[in-house]
């Protein structure tokens, strides 16, 4: 069985995750909200939702967490659009990948209306059979349903997937799956990269790394 693709699309494809890990601490600070480093540390691993809701009680934010939700999506969405660049040698490695025939799919944590307007806005539509997001799926990335089912959507499965990523909750999952996994350097993840390395198959700087192999 010829193996297929699934790349994360923030700080794998795309150089956003700087501006991930500020938004939402900015969009607040706008608003007059400041949050210090132990009120950071309570929104870790929090969905979106949750961290707005959780600063509606916490703070008594006046604003719609609906609207604010929205407008942190808008100002993601023109990065995107305006501001990230892609991660280096990204186009060459799916121009090869397509030229041999693999089957790639996206799956990202981004909601889908956003992460279809910022691959659309990359022209990297058009090397993907489709793009899975947590809430076209209904599943979290550290939920092995999700991997699963995104392989199988590709007619494969995790022991003929190769996983591109950056974040170590979705290695570790990738990783108790079987799957093969290459591990994308980010500054998001740098203080997990020990382990990264530790699990990967291989780890990358910039894609012109790739070794192609993994795919035989």
């Amino acid at each position: 069985m010829k193996k297929t693709a699934i790349f994360d699309m923030d700080g794998t494809i795309i150089d956003s995750m700087p501006k991930w890990g500020t938004v939402i601490e900015d969009y607040f600070k706008d608003l007059g909200i400041v949050f210090d480093d132990d009120y950071k540390k309570s929104l870790i691993g929090l969905s979106m939702h949750n961290i707005i809701n959780n600063i509606k009680t916490d703070f008594g934010l006046s604003e719609d967490p609906n609207d604010s939700y929205h407008n942190i999506l808008g100002l993601m969405l023109h990065g995107y659009i305006n501001e990230f660049a892609l991660k280096p040698g990204v186009i060459d490695c799916l121009e090869n990948l397509k030229a041999d025939g693999i089957k790639m799919a996206v799956a990202t944590a981004t909601p889908e209306h956003i992460a279809m307007e910022a691959l659309k806005a990359k022209d990297l539509i058009k090397y993907f059979e489709f793009v899975q997001t947590c809430d076209n799926i209904n599943h979290h990335k550290n939920d092995p349903m999700y991997w699963k089912k995104a392989a199988l959507r590709l007619e494969s499965d995790m022991p003929n997937t190769v996983v591109f990523e950056d974040a170590l909750y979705c290695i570790e999952t990738v990783s108790n799956l079987n799957g093969n996994i290459i591990a994308i350097s980010d500054e998001a993840s740098f203080h997990d990269e020990e382990i990264i390395k530790s699990l990967a198959n291989q780890f990358i700087k910039s894609y012109d790394e790739l070794d192609y192999d993994i795919f035989k």
